[in-house]
């Protein structure tokens, strides 16, 4: 008598084993091209170089002005303290934001909340765009495009 996988057995597991290694090369693929935001026509990273603000900092104040051409939507701080540093969003530091973000020309002045021992702060601009299927997805420019304070001793 002979023994092995009948055809039916051996066609099915070709087709999961086909099937299985599809799902997985499409979850590769899927992973390195990510989604892609859209500003203004362009890729949502490029326009970070097109954003101009100016912060300042004074007496547990901050001070933001839009000088650029881009709306920036709400803006992120990077907090240094001593040997460590956190990242808070516009929410967590500051309580009267502009609900529609600060619009080209416009400034912003509000009290912050940080811990005494922040040394420096990097306020780092986030934008707002599209992705592909038309819902509006934030975007944080990174610290490179950043305005670093120093806080007052």
């Amino acid at each position: 008598m002979k023994r092995g996988l009948s055809s039916i057995i051996s066609a099915v597991l070709l087709i999961s084993l086909v099937v299985i290694l599809g799902v997985i090369f499409f979850s590769w693929i899927s992973g390195i091209t990510g989604k892609v935001i859209m500003l203004e026509g362009q890729n949502i990273a490029l326009s970070c170089e097109n954003v101009g603000f100016q912060t300042s900092y004074s007496g547990g104040i901050l001070y933001v002005s839009n000088i650029g051409n881009i709306q920036i939507y709400g803006i992120k701080a990077m907090l240094f303290k001593e040997k460590s540093y956190e990242t808070k969003d516009t929410n967590e530091f500051l309580d009267s934001w502009p609900v529609n973000g600060l619009n080209p020309g416009s400034a912003f002045s509000g009290p912050v909340s940080v811990d005494l021992d922040v040394k420096k702060m990097i306020i780092v601009p986030v934008l707002i765009g599209k992705i592909n299927d038309g819902k509006e997805e934030r975007y944080s420019c990174g610290e490179g495009y950043g305005e670093e304070i120093i806080l007052e001793e």
